[in-house]
């Protein structure tokens, strides 16, 4: 577009120059839709918040997900990885031998598994560690979770036991849905327990799609949602929810090559995450290490990690995390 003089320019002005520049094209075929709400770039720019909530630091810990091997953790730790999640469907048989020479003080923990024998074997290997005041999360079904934040809890007072999951192509009524049966959960562990205790609990785990304005804002929406539940129950709005964000590929999709999972990579940074996963688009062409040489650029030469709330102001983004953030919280 050529350059445009706006010193006493009205918005009426502006649009009418804004087509003529388009060549008469419909402005409305640059909407921004999601779940069937509409949002012009174009529209007047009054009234539009910038949205500051609290995160748990700046920055974000570069996540690894790993195998049951020794040498795979080993080999994430090397690499500079902050945060280490390990997945397990089956019995776990030996902690010992997975975390051999792994100082467990030193990085977070995530444990994804709904057997309930696979957390207390983990519980004993901490205790019998001296690892009781390490950092981490245990991740598994919704139904379990009551039982498992009641009994461990009170032991690893720095895990987090309650989680839900969300999808950048959810729709209000099903992120909705999800957090309403949070808050029951909330609702049933206060009675209990500490309220603070139990807001300080909890796990948003986001998996973003290929739309970027979208996973950038939804993370957003996520943490205004997270303000209105803080609200509800009386609380500060300054206590912050933790989000980790999955980025995955099976490396058959055509989607999956490294330049959308690094530009995916960056919305979720942007969006304000606290720790960041990445499966490597291609295991077998790529280094092992991939993933998390790339959040170390993201750190080292980016600096990603020097500002909070990065996105502040950029109005599509601020209008569609308060509108994503309003619907939820309606239909909740």
């Amino acid at each position: 577009m050529s350059a445009i003089a706006t010193k006493d320019l009205t918005y009426h002005d502006w649009k009418a120059k804004l087509s003529l520049e388009l060549k008469g094209k419909d402005l409305t075929s640059y909407d921004y839709v999601w779940d069937g709400v509409s949002i012009s770039p174009f529209d007047e720019r009054t009234g539009i918040p910038i949205n500051r909530f609290p995160k748990n630091k700046i920055g974000w810990l570069i996540g690894a997900r790993c195998d049951l091997k020794n040498e795979s953790i080993l080999h994430a730790l090397q690499f500079g990885a902050e945060i280490i999640s390990i997945e397990s469907t089956e019995k776990i048989k030996n902690f010992p031998a997975i975390f051999n020479d792994v100082r467990l003080d030193w990085i977070s923990l995530e444990l994804d598994t709904n057997d309930k024998i696979n957390i207390k074997s983990l519980y004993a290997y901490l205790k019998k560690q001296d690892y009781l005041n390490t950092s981490g999360a245990v991740i598994t079904a919704f139904e379990n979770q009551y039982d498992l934040y009641s009994e461990y809890s009170p032991l690893l007072p720095g895990y987090k036991f309650l989680s839900l999951d969300c999808l950048a192509s959810d729709t209000a009524a099903a992120i909705a849905n999800k957090f309403s049966l949070l808050i029951k959960l909330i609702e049933r562990l206060a009675d209990a327990d500490s309220i603070q205790r139990v807001l300080t609990n909890m796990v948003i785990r986001f998996t973003p799609g290929h739309d970027l304005v979208l996973t950038i804002s939804m993370i957003r929406a996520l943490r205004l949602v997270w303000m209105h539940i803080l609200k509800s129950f009386n609380r500060d709005i300054d206590l912050p929810v933790t989000i980790h964000s999955y980025i995955k590929n099976d490396g058959i999709k055509s989607t999956d090559n490294m330049i959308l999972s690094t530009a995916a990579s960056m919305t979720c940074v942007t969006g304000g995450t606290d720790a960041l996963f990445i499966e490597p688009p291609d295991p077998l062409k790529q280094h092992k290490a991939w993933q998390l040489k790339l959040q170390h650029i993201m750190k080292e030469e980016s600096q990603l990690d020097k500002e909070d709330n990065l996105i502040a102001g950029a109005y599509t983004i601020e209008r569609l995390s308060t509108i994503i953030a309003e619907r939820i919280w309606e239909k909740i």
